[in-house]
């Protein structure tokens, strides 16, 4: 952003790096896009500017959805620009910009930013490129699906990745899919092709549909009441409806204080 400075200390920790402070003249403000209320330090938010070097607005866009009276001052004059781009502020008043406001989706009640999902599985030093989707499922759900370049298996890739995004991110953020793949579509412009990618997750599920046998784990039995009441209290207490049996915990971020209570309310049904 031209209204920013940073100066790039001497050593540079790999990943994002922030964008820096307001030039003279410039303001900031993180705030919750909904209600403009100011979100507290470290705190994903919209980037507003307020800045006298500003321009009058997007050639042929609406002036209204950029540009917007000050809510914090009482002058009708005085603009902020609000630039649809997701960042935080951190307690040295540096500003990281974490990805668009149109890359955020809810799953499971819980906002997620498509680009900080993408920035946690790219940590992994297995993964070359990754993409994350969301897909909207019958019952009008979320969930996110990542596309992966790599090398590695897929089963090793799966666990990876999950590892990867429940070390910095909520739980709500953890993809439920992880699909390798040789590359990434792109679109004339260079960006990655988000439409294709979906379009090949629907595409997978009605040709999966079709042709599938029951799992195992959806095979009755006469323990399935048993495994499904255990299941209902997992997901109760990782506060997920994506666990499945035969999913690892752990790899869904479920901690040792959270073991005990499933421990504990197990012990309680039976």
């Amino acid at each position: 952003l031209a209204k920013f400075h940073y100066v790039i200390p001497e050593l540079i920790i790999e990943g994002l790096q922030p964008v820096g402070v307001p030039q003279d003249g410039c303001k900031v403000a993180i705030v919750k896009p909904e209600t403009w209320d100011l979100c507290p330090t470290g705190e994903l938010g919209e980037i507003v500017i307020r800045t006298p070097y500003r321009s009058g607005g997007y050639l042929g866009a609406n002036r209204a959805s950029t540009f917007a009276k000050n809510p914090f001052t009482d002058d009708i004059h005085d603009q902020v620009f609000r630039t649809s781009d997701i960042g935080r502020l951190d307690g040295r008043g540096l500003l990281w910009v974490e990805g668009r406001l149109d890359h955020q989706v809810k799953v499971h009640g819980s906002r997620v930013s498509l680009t900080a999902v993408e920035s946690a599985i790219r940590s992994s030093c297995w993964v070359k490129e990754t993409a994350v989707v969301d897909i909207q499922s019958p019952d009008g759900s979320t969930s996110l699906v990542a596309f992966v370049v790599s090398e590695q298996n897929s089963e090793i890739l799966q666990h990876e990745v999950r590892r990867s995004v429940i070390r910095k991110l909520p739980l709500a953020a953890v993809p439920t899919n992880v699909v390798s793949v040789q590359s990434l579509p792109l679109l004339p412009g260079g960006k990655i092709d988000r439409g294709a990618l979906r379009l090949s997750v629907h595409a997978d599920s009605q040709s999966h549909d079709s042709t599938h046998e029951p799992h195992p784990e959806q095979d009755p039995g006469q323990n399935q009441p048993v495994m499904e009441a255990v299941l209902d209290i997992c997901r109760a207490v990782a506060d997920s409806q994506e666990i499945g049996l035969n999913d690892d915990l752990l790899e869904w971020g479920v901690e040792s204080l959270a073991t005990l209570e499933i421990a504990a309310r197990i012990q309680k049904t039976f």
